[in-house]
């Protein structure tokens, strides 16, 4: 038995772009921002704004004292592209001071970055003007699946987990485990945060039960280290993916990368 990638040449399961801001916004600032996304969303085949909407306290007094009462209030909005199956494969979202797009039908990083840029930039520039950007985030979420019992998945096979990550009893007997890892290095933009998170998980794949391995690169541009703006949409975003992709490749076995069809874009 082996593992496979998640799709035919490749194993992303996702993408994520955050642009994160630290001012507590205005609903009806938020609400124009939805605009923007509401004028291009038909030419990017995305449904209409969806409000999204979270839980807040109101304080009543009455003759036995104070009294919390929970409300439901509106916290940002989303458009959306759906499957006919109802599923989310791409989302423009705002929610809580943090605007995000992600996409769970990833093809080449050309045509992703184009997107995301020509969805998010006029969004960023308006809320340049509120509120500077602190976090500019590029994630991707891979996945590794094995043909066969969980307990022979030994992800060795396709990972270069040595002693220093993970002990070998950990592996040997198939259980489950979880790597976490994250530190900050010099860029020509400053220092950049980056994090990978593996967790061996058991769920259910084409309708059958399977060990699958998850993969979480993440590198984070902060504004204590360097300036971000609507044009780090375009400027950092490269570099954040060749840094990614780095990364990655730096934990999987060289077969894996061949299998996986890594490429220089």
């Amino acid at each position: 038995m082996a593992w496979r990638p998640l799709h035919e040449g490749h194993a992303i399961e996702r993408v994520r772009v955050t642009c994160t801001f630290q001012a507590d916004i205005r609903l009806k600032f938020t609400q124009r921002l939805a605009g923007f996304v509401e004028a291009k969303r038909s030419n990017f085949q995305l449904g209409p704004m969806r409000e999204l909407k979270g839980q807040g306290v109101v304080v009543q007094v009455g003759p036995n004292g104070a009294v919390n009462a929970k409300t439901e209030e509106a916290i940002g909005w989303t458009f959306q592209r759906t499957l006919p199956d109802q599923r989310v494969v791409e989302s423009v979202s705002f929610e809580n001071g943090t605007l995000s797009y992600e996409v769970a039908e990833y093809t080449r990083w050309a045509p992703f970055h184009q997107r995301v840029v020509a969805l998010l930039e006029d969004v960023v520039e308006e809320l340049s003007t509120y509120d500077d950007m602190a976090v500019l985030a590029l994630e991707y979420f891979d996945r590794f699946v094995y043909q066969g019992p969980a307990n022979e998945s030994d992800p060795r096979a396709i990972f270069t987990l040595d002693s220093k990550m993970l002990p070998a009893a950990a592996l040997d007997a198939g259980h489950l485990w979880h790597v976490h890892r994250g530190w900050f290095e010099p860029s020509s933009r400053g220092a950049l945060l980056v994090n990978q998170n593996l967790d061996a998980q058991d769920g259910e794949f084409n309708g059958k039960p399977a060990r699958s391995v998850a993969v979480m690169t993440k590198v984070e541009a902060r504004s204590t280290h360097s300036q971000l703006s609507s044009a780090s949409l375009t400027d950092c975003l490269p570099e954040m993916h060749t840094r990614s992709k780095q990364v990655l490749q730096g934990i999987l076995e060289d077969d894996t990368i061949g299998m996986i069809g890594m490429r220089n874009d």
